[in-house]
């Protein structure tokens, strides 16, 4: 239905074909080890207790799991974060500021106590992804906000978008064959407590990141409807706040 596509076009209309495609020529268990260093299937330590891992699936984990071998099939369903795959909002905040910096950047609870700045690490690492094929998504998730993309009437701004992110809407129950005959329910028609999830993760500005945010609305149903207005009004907020401050302090030594 998209025609041709290239890596920013399905990035910005969320064609999922595209990447079962990409997926056909993986490895479950080589997207595992790039999913890792973006920040999934770990806990990150920011002081707080009851963190869920996540789960990236690999061959060896469902041999243990099940007993059972993996299938190509299934690298089609986690390539698009479906499946097996499981994510918490921390892990994809995390794995958006990786995204738009390039580096291992870690989160941490709190910045300053006081107005007293906590001891922080602000020297990260690269990911090692080439900076170019990083530069790709970056542009894809920046046309997504832009005419065209899957949040631009959500999040869209007066001025040409300063933001970069991608909307997601994660389906929490099983659709029978029966069903996909005969019309998939949509979300209005179900009990609130099996609705998909509205995801969106974004940062700004687009050309110099300061911000990354990860937005999950339990049973929202779309991503682009429901979560990217908050992801956008959150970023909008954090930056008027740092215009704010770096115009009260200017010409301060």
């Amino acid at each position: 239905g998209h025609s041709s596509m290239n890596l920013e076009n399905a990035i910005k209309r969320s064609c999922d074909i595209f990447f079962y495609n990409i997926a056909e020529k993986l490895e479950i268990d080589d997207l595992a080890e790039m999913a890792y260093r973006f920040g999934m299937g770990v806990v990150h330590d920011i002081g707080l207790e009851n963190q869920k891992k996540g789960l990236v699936p690999t061959r060896e984990w469902k041999r243990k799991t099940f007993n059972e071998k993996w299938h190509g099939g299934e690298t089609l369903n986690v390539a698009i974060g479906q499946g097996a795959m499981l994510a918490t909002p921390l892990q994809l905040a995390v794995m958006t500021s990786r995204l738009a910096s390039g580096r291992m950047v870690d989160p941490i609870l709190v910045k300053s106590i006081g107005g007293v700045q906590q001891s922080t690490q602000t020297a990260f690492e690269r990911v090692g992804v080439n900076p170019l094929h990083l530069k790709l998504v970056q542009e894809g998730m920046q046309q997504v906000m832009d005419i065209g993309g899957t949040a631009h009437d959500y999040s869209r701004h007066k001025i040409k978008p300063i933001l970069a992110g991608k909307s997601g809407t994660a389906q929490v129950r099983r659709i029978s064959v029966a069903e996909r005959q005969s019309g998939v329910l949509k979300n209005d028609d179900l009990a609130w407590r099996t609705r998909d999830h509205a995801l969106f993760v974004g940062y700004g500005p687009y050309e110099n990141p300061q911000y990354a945010v990860s937005v999950l609305v339990q049973h929202g149903g779309g991503g682009s409807s429901v979560a990217a207005p908050i992801g956008r009004d959150l970023l909008d907020k954090a930056l008027e706040i740092e215009a704010a401050h770096t115009e009260k302090n200017k010409g301060r030594v």
